[in-house]
């Protein structure tokens, strides 16, 4: 089961990218909420698998995927399952470890270019009281800057 809600985290990742490359911010906005219970229940899911893991082995001993299988024969059925499932574990975290940094860059850039549009609107005509006072704190232009403006 944590593989199915590793697939749907993923499909989640790309459609998150899709609303971002489409400058969807309602869609991406929908996807990001979408992936707040999968995560939740990946959690919950791995907490089970633990939990049921640790009570088939005796005095609790922590026991790994690896040497699980190296009890199971060779040529088992089970074996070979087991292995295919490894690597598509495997392959669908790893896909999700490294996508997740990339989904975030294009979320801090979408951010930047929204902020780039937005500033000129949202900037005051005229200062504001604290800007004036944020000036009057700084004190007069040096005289340098003084003399050129008065030239100019």
């Amino acid at each position: 089961m944590e593989i199915n809600e590793g697939d749907a985290l993923c499909r989640n990742l790309k459609a998150q990218k899709q609303a971002i490359v489409a400058w969807d911010v309602a869609e991406l906005l929908v996807q990001i909420n979408a992936r707040e219970p999968w995560i939740r229940s990946l959690g919950e899911l791995a907490s089970r698998r633990c939990h049921i893991v640790g009570e088939t082995y005796v005095f609790n001993e922590a026991a790994t995927l690896r040497q699980t299988m190296a009890k199971i024969p060779n040529d088992s059925v089970e074996k070979t399952r087991f292995i295919a499932l490894r690597e598509r574990t495997r392959n669908t975290f790893v896909q999700l470890q490294e996508e997740g940094p990339h989904l975030h860059l294009l979320m801090e850039n979408l951010l930047s270019h929204i902020q780039e549009v937005f500033a000129p609107v949202l900037q005051p005509a005229s200062p504001t009281y604290g800007e004036m006072v944020s000036r009057k704190r700084r004190g007069p232009l040096p005289r340098f800057f003084t003399a050129k403006l008065s030239r100019v």
